[in-house]
């Protein structure tokens, strides 16, 4: 069971009782601009390990 919004289901015209097909996809998250004033990761930005 899951429940849809109000607006999905009144624009759909979903009646209660009703079965329908869904599709459920994981989004992925973008971090561009999450940090702001951190510029673009550089080569020179690169952890250096030990040798």
């Amino acid at each position: 069971m899951v429940t849809l919004p109000k607006e999905l289901v009144e624009s759909e015209k979903i009646k209660e009782g009703e079965i329908i097909e869904i599709s459920v996809k994981k989004l992925r998250k973008e971090g561009f601009g999450i940090l702001k004033g951190v510029g673009p990761f550089k080569a020179e930005d690169e952890l250096k390990t030990h040798d």
